[in-house]
């Protein structure tokens, strides 16, 4: 009878310890989906901020292309002011909606942005600073440079610095970057940004909303539609506090849907920057 207790009460403990051991892979696999849905949110974000700037400033002429119609809420002013070259731009957001945009966001404070035209025809360094600016009530801060080349007209280096994301919760995100963005389709019609597509490459750096150092890695360019709320293909590697997780953001298709690979495993997550 010992023998047998001896026996049963081993097993419990093998199915207890195996059950643990199963609940830490499933909640490590449920935190790494968490993270991969909130590191997409928060580049929807700073895509915002970016297609906002290249709305405003025509990136032919560095200055408003006035063949875009402004439709939506809310509203959004613009002063120009010059510095020598330079061209400052002070927008305005008061619960603005941009109504050509796919991700129907509301937008307060303030986005400045300076651009610094160079002697060679299409070369520029463009300097975004962002003031009390919010989206959906999410503070938005950072310094973004964008730096177009006389060489390549289509290539474009944007660096990310002090970025960081208050949550209307109280969370933080942050995140610094370099990136290279390559213009690959809608060039023709300059002053309408609606119809640009581009490859990203680079590394993306910082501290998620729940306190976790990160490294976001592109290993295969992410293609970006401004006409598509999400990204529509590309890889990225995700490490988080010594996790990896692999997010595959599809064929090219428009949708909300991506995959993320861990342990081998693979799962289908829903993406939240449609938001």
């Amino acid at each position: 009878m010992k023998r047998l207790a001896m026996i049963l009460t081993s097993a419990a403990l093998v199915g207890a310890f195996s059950l643990t051991s199963c609940d830490k892979t499933d909640d490590a696999e449920n935190l790494l989906t968490e993270f991969s849905q909130d590191d997409d949110e928060v580049a929807s974000y700073f895509e915002d901020v970016y297609e906002e700037t290249e709305e405003v400033t025509n990136p032919e002429t560095g200055t408003k292309s006035m063949e875009v119609e402004l439709t939506g809420s809310g509203t959004r002013n613009v002063e120009t002011t010059f510095s020598g070259d330079t061209i400052i731009r002070t927008v305005t957001y008061n619960n603005f909606v941009n109504g050509n945009a796919q991700r129907q966001r509301t937008k307060n404070g303030r986005v400045i942005m300076k651009t610094i035209r160079n002697q060679y025809p299409g070369e520029y360094k463009r300097i975004v600073t962002m003031n009390n600016f919010t989206i959906n009530g999410n503070k938005i801060e950072g310094e973004k440079i964008i730096v177009r080349s006389a060489q390549n007209q289509y290539q474009f280096t944007v660096t990310l610095t002090n970025g960081k994301i208050t949550f209307t919760d109280g969370t933080q995100y942050t995140r610094e970057f370099t990136r290279t963005r390559t213009w690959a389709s809608g060039y023709a019609t300059p002053y309408f940004i609606w119809d640009d597509e581009f490859e990203v490459k680079g590394v993306s750096t910082g501290v998620n909303r729940n306190g976790k150092t990160y490294i976001h890695q592109i290993t295969t360019p992410l293609y970006i539609k401004n006409a598509c709320r999400w990204i529509v293909s590309g890889t990225i590697d995700l490490a988080v506090d010594g996790k990896l997780a692999a997010i595959d953001y599809g064929d090219g298709t428009c949708d909300a849907m991506a995959t993320v690979t861990m342990n081998g495993e693979t799962v289908e997550i829903n993406l939240r920057a449609g938001m």
